[in-house]
């Protein structure tokens, strides 16, 4: 008998924790996460930093995941940032995220400094992370989980961004949609990026 199909569904709190897990395993020798996460005890601080991120997602944005636990995708929204900014406020989440990103705190700074000329002006979704563990891929469950969501954006008539240092990656998205709006190396031996933006396939009227 063939293996069941996963099933896509909404995340709920409870998969938080193996949720932030598959993404730390899946982006354990990630170009960008190597260049602006401390080395020591790499994989730990990768899993708290997701927990962090899929938090987010889920209170303010979409977070979907396979029901067998082994692909996850998480959006925020433009339209959420000043609750964004509130939730890491309130919860100290900026100076948790500077404690993880440990000795490369300042590639950090030199990220979010490189990219802020790109940043898009109208409303947007943002692909914050996607993942699928290393055992599983292959098998189409990156697309399966980005699709609820971008049949949403689809819906809404609403456009997306995201930013990836993986050409294989690259492949990936564009087939789905996205195209390259710009491409730049990070600073001090930083990682390439490619900067990609999906319009809606069914504008709002």
């Amino acid at each position: 008998m063939p293996d069941a199909v996963p099933v896509i569904r909404r995340a709920v709190a409870a998969d938080l924790p193996w949720a932030a897990g598959a993404l730390a395993e899946a982006f354990a020798d990630y170009a960008w996460t190597r260049w602006v996460v401390d080395e020591r005890d790499h994989r730990q601080r990768l899993e708290q930093l997701y927990g962090i991120y899929l938090k987010v997602a889920l209170q303010l944005g979409q977070l979907w995941v396979s029901d067998d636990a082994a692909a996850v995708a998480a959006w925020t929204s433009s339209r959420s940032a000043a609750a964004q900014d509130e939730l890491f406020e309130r919860d100290g989440l900026i100076e948790r995220i500077a404690q993880l990103s440990g000795a490369r705190i300042d590639n950090v700074a030199r990220g979010i400094e490189a990219l802020l000329p790109y940043a898009p002006r109208d409303e947007h979704w943002v692909l914050a992370a996607v993942g699928v563990l290393p055992a599983r891929q292959g098998e189409g469950l990156g697309t399966r989980v980005l699709e609820p969501a971008l049949a949403d954006l689809d819906a809404r008539g609403e456009p997306a961004v995201l930013d990836t240092s993986s050409a294989a990656n690259v492949r990936l998205y564009e087939r789905l949609g996205f195209v390259t709006t710009a491409e730049l190396d990070m600073p001090d031996g930083g990682p390439h990026v490619w900067l990609m933006r999906r319009e809606p396939l069914t504008p709002r009227r």
